[in-house]
């Protein structure tokens, strides 16, 4: 983003990890913003990723941030509460899909059935920026105020140390998770890789 300092490999590692919390907290807020303004479409979506790529920076690198677990389990409990929200996005999504599908009897009333779920969806965004926003841009706040308590020491080890260690751990991690997958009807360990990979 305009105006960010740039993360390099040979800088403390505190200093970089950090520089991309800001850049995520950045991308959070922005994103309510954007849901508070119905100014486009993708806002629950980017907001979401960018909450999973926090909870995924927080467990890359523990012993660069913050020690106060409740940061972590507040953001948690704030992505659940936006899963409503875009269950119902994706259900409006599978109907339309499934239109063609169907039997000209049932054809006749999906316009019914698929309006009922896109007032579904509306609700569910008027939930997340009444409830939901206010909630999560105090945590970006808190988050900010952490990061920026936060202490670099010059002698650390260097961030590309770090996340060459990190990477490989996270690989190897994934490797084991793909030899041991049974097929496709092994829904948890499916599951489970798909969020390493993430």
């Amino acid at each position: 983003m305009k105006g960010q300092s740039r993360i390099r490999f040979a800088m403390p590692a505190s200093e970089a990890v950090a520089t991309i919390c800001r850049r995520i907290t950045a991308k959070m807020e922005q994103a309510c913003n954007r849901l508070h303004q119905h100014s486009d479409e993708e806002a629950l979506h980017d907001l979401r990723v960018a909450m999973r790529q926090m909870r995924s920076t927080f467990r890359a690198y523990p012993g660069e941030l913050p020690h106060d677990k409740t940061i972590i389990k507040r953001l948690k409990q704030l992505a659940g509460l936006t899963n409503p929200a875009r269950d119902a996005e994706v259900r409006v999504v599978w109907l339309q899909e499934a239109v063609a599908e169907l039997p000209a009897y049932a054809q006749r009333v999906m316009p019914d059935v698929i309006a009922y779920a896109e007032r579904q969806v509306r609700e569910a965004y008027q939930t997340v920026d009444e409830q939901v926003a206010g909630e999560i841009n105090a945590w970006t706040r808190m988050m900010k105020k952490e990061l920026k308590a936060m202490s670099t020491s010059k002698d650390a080890q260097c961030f590309g140390e770090l996340f060459a260690e990190r990477l490989g751990a996270v690989t190897e991690r994934l490797d084991r998770q793909l030899h041991a997958l049974e097929g496709e009807a092994d829904f948890h360990a499916v599951h489970e890789t798909r969020i390493t990979g993430k």
